[in-house]
C-alpha cells in the first residue's frame, strides 16, 4: 500500500508540475506580449512627443508670423489713416467756406464723403486688429493720466474744431501715476472722446475729468451734452455691434459698433470697470475706473 500511495503522490506531483509549467509558459507568453505592447506604446509615445514638439514649434512660428503680419498691417493702416485724417480735416474746414459755386460745393462734399469713407475703413480695420489683442497687456507701465488725456485730446482736436465743439478738462490735484498698457488705454479714451464728438451736436461741449477719490483707483470721466442714450439702449450699451445713431447729428460716420465693446474688454483686462450714465437729449458720461496698480 505504501508503494502505491507513493506512486499516486508522484503522479499527482507530476501532473501539478505539468500544470505549473503550462501556466508558467502561458505567463511567459503574456509577459512577452506585454513587453512587446509596452515597447509599441513607448514607440507611440515617442512619436507623439515628437509630433507635439513639431506642433509646438509650428505654433510658435505661426504666432511669430501672425505678430509680424499684424504689426505690418497696423503700419500700413497707420500710413493710410494718418494722412487721410489730415486730408479729411482740411477738406472739412474748406467745405465750411461759403465762397464756392454750386458745382464746387458738390465736388467738396464728394471729397469729404470719400475721405471720410477711407478714414472710417482704416479705423474699423484698426479696431478689428485690437479685438484679438485687447486682453493681452504686454507693455504695462506706470504713466501720468494727465499726459495720456492730453494726447487723446490733441488727437481729436481737429474733429472737435470742425464741429465748433469745445473740449475742456478737470484734473484733480496731485494725481498719482497708474499702471496700464499705454497704447491700449489710449485707444480706450480716444474711442470715448471720439464718440463724444461724433454724437454731440455742433457747438456742443465735451469735458474729461480725472480723479483718484480713494487713492486706489483712477477714475476718468468723459462727459458730453450730446444725444444721450435712452434707458432701453443703456441695457445693451456695451454689447458687440451696438450702435447709437441719429443721422441728424452723425453723418457718414463709422458705425461698426465694435469700438465700445473693445473698450470694455481692455478696461476689464486692467481689472477695471466701465459704466455709462445718460439722459436722452442732455448728454452722456462714460466712467472708467482702473486700479492704480493692478495684478494681471
Amino acid at each position: 500500500m505504501g508503494s502505491a500511495d507513493n506512486e499516486a503522490e508522484l503522479a499527482l506531483l507530476r501532473k501539478e508540475n505539468e500544470i505549473l509549467k503550462h501556466e508558467n509558459a502561458m505567463l511567459n507568453k503574456q509577459i512577452h506580449r506585454l513587453n512587446a505592447r509596452s515597447f509599441e506604446l513607448r514607440l507611440q509615445n515617442n512619436n507623439l512627443n515628437e509630433k507635439l514638439q513639431e506642433i509646438e514649434t509650428s505654433n510658435k512660428k505661426l504666432e511669430k508670423i501672425k505678430k509680424e503680419k499684424d504689426e505690418l498691417f497696423e503700419l500700413i493702416i497707420q500710413d493710410i489713416k494718418n494722412p487721410s485724417m489730415i486730408i479729411k480735416n482740411l477738406v472739412e474746414i474748406v467745405s465750411s467756406f461759403d465762397n464756392f459755386t454750386t458745382d464746387q460745393q458738390a465736388v467738396v462734399r464728394a471729397l469729404v464723403k470719400t475721405v471720410k469713407h477711407v478714414v472710417n475703413i482704416s479705423q474699423d480695420i484698426s479696431k478689428v486688429l485690437l479685438i484679438s489683442d485687447s486682453e493681452k497687456l504686454t507693455n504695462s507701465a506706470f504713466i501720468d493720466p494727465v499726459d495720456l488725456i492730453e494726447k487723446v485730446i490733441e488727437n481729436n482736436k481737429l474733429d472737435a474744431q470742425v464741429k465748433q465743439q469745445t473740449i475742456s478738462t478737470d484734473y484733480a490735484n496731485n494725481l498719482p501715476k497708474f499702471k496700464v498698457d499705454e497704447q491700449k488705454m489710449f485707444e480706450v479714451f480716444n474711442n470715448l472722446v471720439s464718440n463724444a464728438i461724433k454724437y454731440t451736436q455742433v457747438s456742443g461741449k465735451i469735458k474729461v475729468k480725472v480723479n483718484c477719490p480713494d487713492k486706489k483707483n483712477m477714475e476718468i470721466k468723459v462727459c458730453d451734452n450730446g444725444l444721450g442714450i435712452s434707458e432701453e439702449e443703456l441695457k445693451s450699451a456695451f454689447q458687440r455691434g451696438k450702435q447709437f445713431l441719429d443721422m441728424d447729428i452723425v453723418e457718414q460716420e463709422s458705425q461698426g459698433g465694435i469700438g465700445i465693446w473693445i473698450v470694455k474688454r481692455i478696461v476689464e483686462a486692467h481689472k477695471g470697470r466701465l459704466w455709462v450714465e445718460s439722459i436722452p437729449g442732455r448728454g452722456s458720461t462714460f466712467t472708467v475706473q482702473i486700479p492704480i496698480d493692478f495684478e494681471q
